[in-house]
């Protein structure tokens, strides 16, 4: 669907709001394994902290780091103060993120990125995402004019940086830009892109620049800003001098409506920018017109992952799938056609061995570690063969099973066989392997990454793993300077090699005999990937297409039928043609004198940056005048709330102080303390009655989780003291003490998909129990709470996501003489937190919608819900220039039912019951975070209090209500 312009509007107070949030909200952040010992490398411009043992890395980092800096600062203006950099080997795949706030920091997964589509053009992984990351920290960290003046007063605060108010193509087209500009490779040079680009002007799916943005999950979701935005400051260097892309960064850090793009733009650069990105649009279209149909049959398309295709000796297909209304499968196709669908976790690579399927898959080994090992299916059922082993890549034949290990940021080979994993190759600093291939007769073949480029190598191993002494490597084949070869794989009968190679531009399929002929085999219209080929005469391969990856095949006899001598040079018209410039040399510092070693260092990134000013008028108590601040170390162990206010009237002083602290990967500690002053009412005389409550509580969580499941368990201890007292002390009041503990319980599976909108298939349960001592005098309470949710998806209507049918169940009961009374009715779901300390929303324990909070009271409720949910339209759409937008909107039919009883005795009208209709807006707020709107209209079945029967009650909510 070709998207039209639409009319620009003012900006109203809620969009502000979403502003706000927007520029709060930060990118989720990639794992971390805060557990253990790190230590901490300081270097002029950075502290990289790294796991003891991870040295030689952090220095490697720390050079990387300083050459990036300086080479960055030729263009753009420096960041304030240290970078911290933290090496995480916490996750089997490539990644990384970059936030300034608090402060200034970076975290890169070291695994190489060598079986990453998007990534696979780099020189060296570490140079090319410190690079692209560090640029964040540059655009980022530059405020001028008005939000300059904010930080000079406020600090670091929330909503002061002027780039997380535009939209993705900008952040993330700049690192790309400039990761490709100050490296020898980077993606502006590869090929991934241009597929991207291709597909789009192919399906009439190509976005505009206001469309670029993370903030849908509609493919090309993640990819887009990257792809479009780097090709366009590609566009502008080209046209308008390197110095251009510094000067729009300027324009931007310092004007006073921040997400304006195209007026900067223009003014900064002397370009339009819708005219760039028509021209770039234009060139696409040109090859795009250029291309040949493709004569592949589809299998499956719209997928979201790369299929992974392999074939069995018998012709069974499988392969990988993620659709956008379904949870990622293996599927597995009979010769007949007949599937069977394997729920499965992400980052899947198959090979078959014989009639036995075999899988690397990633899963959580503990709630902060992912880790990719070993599983093969058996008789329908998959069985885990390692555990901890950080296998990534797979390959299989007659004579066994060999995978990539990763091991010291690198990788090496290894044999799977009864005993373990047995090494082929040592583990070298300066190659990557990644997809090995084991012909019928034990010829293994892999891909090498090295400073030489691609390779296909032919390693020397007996069916015992270990090579022979003195035993010699074969190059097979050797790719030019820039082009990444890719997934080789063997003919069934061993004569023949195939594999990918983007030397004309685009990826496609080439093979090579054993007379060492080579031969391009496809000419697909945006690229083929990945090849697989049967024994029953089919060549299956991954292509991309405008809603995601496609799985096809094509005859092999018609593929030789008409493959071509190998075409040398590129394609002579591409998106980008032009090149994005040889990396300046630059040298590394030597390691060494610059460089200090020290345990870890979390201080000066954990104190506070910045405050946030509130005030607050609490009735004849007066005014209260405060800041509130927070904080979180680099490695995410230490997470903190601070806020504090004084009484202008009188000099009390309100605050609050939350720590969570988590330096063990199962366990995390919470600490609160409080004290918070109100009005409580006044006495006869009209004296004011005031009261001052203090709370402190400790707990520990214990955690475990899986791919789609969850286990954890939280114990407590909290005291808390009431006192209250009057202006003229003409009445003594008591002052009741508390102490108290708890033990809770949640576990949970469900399935996510990743249009859904509403977990799946799945069961979810709490339960607590809480036991309450007074202190001042005899009295004690008990309290138990439990709540269960269920989901069941519906497919089958076409839609973008499945219905989903929820139901929940929730209660709660108490006894003693302090028993706690709880409320039925009003709204359920969650709360936002605007800034920290600053929380919308007010969600009910026991909601019953349509009801006003707490209609009835009692202590033994029970509240149940039913509700239908269903979608109703992908929109996937920002607002104007704005950074944020809709994203899906569905639509539920509930009914609910809520009870209460005191002693055992009903309470007002015995039950709440009410039906209606809820709204349900996913908002896409900034990167990978969303906020859920809800509103509804609902019909009270029953009269209470002054809520009469038939009235229809209009609410508002935050989150999912269950």
């Amino acid at each position: 669907m070709r998207r039209g312009r639409r009319r620009r509007g003012r900006i109203g107070p809620a969009a502000w709001l979403v502003v706000v949030l927007a520029a709060w909200a930060t990118p989720l952040a990639a794992q971390i394994n805060s557990a253990g010992a790190w230590r901490t490398l300081e270097s002029p411009r950075f502290r990289v902290h790294f796991r003891p043992g991870a040295e030689a890395l952090a220095k490697r980092s720390a050079e990387e780091a300083e050459r990036a800096h300086r080479l960055l600062s030729r263009e753009l203006v420096p960041p304030r103060g240290k970078v911290d950099l933290v090496l995480s080997d916490a996750a089997d795949f490539a990644n990384a993120y970059a936030s300034v706030f608090p402060s200034n920091r970076i975290l890169v997964l070291v695994a190489p990125p060598t079986a990453e589509p998007g990534l696979q053009h780099y020189d060296d992984w570490l140079r090319l995402v410190i690079v692209h990351e560090l640029t964040h920290i540059f655009h980022g960290d530059r405020v001028r004019g008005p939000w300059r003046l904010i930080q000079a007063i406020f600090g670091r605060v929330p909503g002061s940086f002027p780039a997380f108010y535009q939209p993705g193509w900008v952040a993330e087209g700049l690192a790309t830009y400039y990761e490709s500009r100050f490296t020898g490779a980077g993606r502006v040079r590869g090929s991934f892109h241009r597929q991207i680009l291709l597909a789009a002007e192919r399906g009439g799916d190509w976005l505009g620049p206001n469309e670029t943005a993370f903030l849908f999950e509609k493919w090309p979701d993640g990819i887009a800003p990257y792809a479009f935005g780097s090709r366009l400051f590609e566009r502008l260097a080209d046209e308008r001098g390197e110095a251009a892309v510094g000067r729009f960064v300027e324009a931007t850090a310092g004007q006073w409506i921040p997400f304006r793009t195209g007026r900067p733009f223009r003014r900064a650069t002397g370009a339009s920018r819708d005219s760039l990105w028509a021209a770039m649009r234009a060139g696409v279209a040109a090859l795009a017109a250029a291309r040949p149909a493709s004569t592949a049959e589809t299998i499956e398309r719209s997928l979201r992952a790369p299929p992974a295709p392999a074939v069995s000796d018998d012709g069974t297909l499988a392969y990988f799938a993620i659709r956008p209304e379904r949870a990622s499968e293996i599927v597995v196709r009979a010769p007949d056609g007949r599937e069977r669908r394997h729920l499965s976790t992400a980052g899947v690579d198959l090979a078959w061995r014989r009639d036995t399927l075999y899988a690397v898959r990633l899963d959580f080994d503990d709630p902060l570690t992912f880790r990719s090992d070993l599983h093969r299916l058996v008789r329908g059922r998959w069985e885990r063969v390692s555990r901890g082993a950080r296998l990534t890549d797979l390959g299989a034949g007659e004579t066994g099973v060999v995978a990539v290990q990763l091991v010291d940021g690198s990788n090496r080979l290894v044999r799977v066989g009864g005993d373990g994993l047995v090494p082929v190759a040592d583990a070298q600093p300066s190659r990557e392997l990644a997809s090995p291939a084991l012909s019928a007769d034990g010829r293994l073949v892999v891909v090498e990454h090295g400073p030489d480029g691609y390779r296909l190598v032919q390693e020397v191993a007996h069916a015992s793993g270990a090579a022979p002494a003195g035993a010699q490597r074969a190059v097979v084949v050797a790719a030019p300077p820039g082009v990444v070869l890719g997934e080789p794989a063997w003919s069934p009968d061993g004569q023949w090699l195939i594999w990918s190679s983007d030397e004309t531009g685009l990826p496609q399929l080439y093979g090579r005999d054993r007379s060492g002929e080579i031969r391009r085999l496809t000419d697909e219209p945006t690229g083929a990937m990945a090849p697989a080929l049967g024994a029953d005469g089919w060549l299956y391969f991954a292509t991309l297409e405008a809603d995601g990856y496609a799985l096809k095949r094509l005859r092999w006899a018609a593929a030789l039928a008409h493959a071509t001598r190998r075409i040398d040079g590129p394609l002579d018209a591409s998106p980008t043609s032009e090149d994005a410039g040889a990396a300046p040399e630059e040298p590394t510092p030597p390691a060494g004198g610059t460089f200090r070693v020290a345990g870890y260092r979390p201080w000066p990134a954990l104190r506070p940056h910045y405050f946030v000013p509130y005030g607050a008028r609490k009735g004849a108590v007066g005014t209260f005048l405060g800041a509130s601040t927070s904080g979180r170390d680099p490695l995410e162990r230490t997470r903190y709330l601070l806020s504090a206010a004084i009484g202008l009237d009188r000099g009390w002083l309100d605050g609050e102080l939350s720590v969570v602290h988590q330096r063990w990967a199962h366990a995390a500690l919470d600490l609160r303390l409080a004290q918070e002053w109100s009005d409580a009412g006044s006495l006869p005389d009209g004296s004011m009655i005031w009261a001052r409550e203090r709370e402190a509580a400790l707990g520990l969580t214990l955690g475990w989780r899986g791919w789609r499941r969850v286990l954890s368990v939280r114990g407590a201890v909290e005291y808390e003291q009431d006192r209250f007292g009057s202006e003229t002390d003409s009445v003594r009041f008591a002052t009741p003490e508390y102490a108290g503990a708890s033990l809770a319980v949640a576990a949970g599976r469900a399935v996510v998909t990743p249009l859904g909108i509403s977990n799946e298939d799945g069961v979810v349960a709490s339960a607590r129990f809480r036991r309450r001592w007074r202190l001042d005098e005899p009295g004690w309470s008990n309290e138990w709470r439990g709540r269960v949710t269920g989901y069941l998806g519906l497919g089958g209507i076409g839609a973008f996501a499945h219905p989903v049918l929820a139901v929940r169940v929730a209660g709660a009961w108490s006894e003693g003489p302090d028993r706690p009374s709880f409320g039925v009715g009003g709204v359920g779901g969650g709360s936002f937190e605007v800034a920290p300390g600053l929380v919308v929303g007010d969600p009910r324990d026991y909601p019953v919608r349509g009801y006003p909070g707490s209609t009835l009271r009692g202590n033994q409720v029970l509240v149940g819900s039913v509700e239908l949910r269903m979608p109703v339209a992908l929109v996937a759409e920002p607002l104007g220039d704005l950074p944020y937008g809709l994203d899906r909107v569905s639509l539920g039919v509930f009914y609910d039912y809520g009870t209460a009883r005191r002693s055992g005795r009903s309470v007002g009208p015995g039950s709440l019951q009410s039906t209606g209709v809820e709204a349900v807006l996913d908002l896409g707020v900034s990167y990978d975070v969303s906020l859920r709107l809800r509103t509804f209209l609902a019909t009270p079945l029953r009269s209470a209090d002054a809520t009469p029967r038939g009235r229809v009650a209009v609410g508002f909510g935050f989150g999912a209500d269950f």
